[in-house]
């Protein structure tokens, strides 16, 4: 991946509406363009989504997981454990002043374009039901030729469009 410089970049955005914003740091978004450009998409990755929550609402995603040693991640199919993930989630809720929490999750898959499989919408539907911190929880999946991002409302997947830059 080129070098690109952090305050170079102009932070990725998305919506649902007038209902949510999600902004992306420019750390997370060179995070994801790397991965995009570098990853052989043989097995699939994943983790969590991390960030604060602001009137608007606004959801800004500050840090991500990579994969742990204890994930299952198969051609078609990754599923993320808990072990690492938490600890990581806790430590950064820690260091944030308990502002940074769980947005949601993320995983690639080995399309130009991600579409949600059937198992993706079940379990995101599952995860949405959950008590969350945040109001909002989203799901992005990364293709190779970029990512998308959904979230639940009123029990109904819904998809956000980004921001033209």
């Amino acid at each position: 991946m080129p070098y690109l410089q952090e305050e170079a970049l102009q932070a990725m955005t998305f919506r649902y509406g007038d209902k949510l914003t999600v902004v992306f740091s420019p750390k997370v978004e060179c995070f994801f363009l790397g991965l995009k450009d570098s990853y052989d998409y043989h097995l699939e990755s994943g983790g969590i989504l991390i960030g604060t929550l602001s009137n608007g609402p606004i959801i800004t995603i500050t840090d991500t997981t990579s994969p742990q040693p204890k994930d299952i991640r198969q051609r078609f199919r990754f599923k993320r454990s808990d072990a690492g993930h938490q600890s990581i989630m806790d430590q950064l809720w820690k260091e944030s002043g308990y502002q940074k929490m769980y947005l949601g999750e993320w995983h690639t898959h080995r399309e130009m374009r991600p579409v949600p499989s059937r198992v993706d919408t079940s379990g995101w539907l599952l995860i949405s039901k959950r008590k969350q911190n945040v109001p909002w929880v989203l799901f992005l999946i990364l293709g190779q030729a970029g990512l998308r991002l959904w979230t639940v409302y009123r029990g109904n997947i819904k998809e956000l469009s980004q921001d033209a830059k």
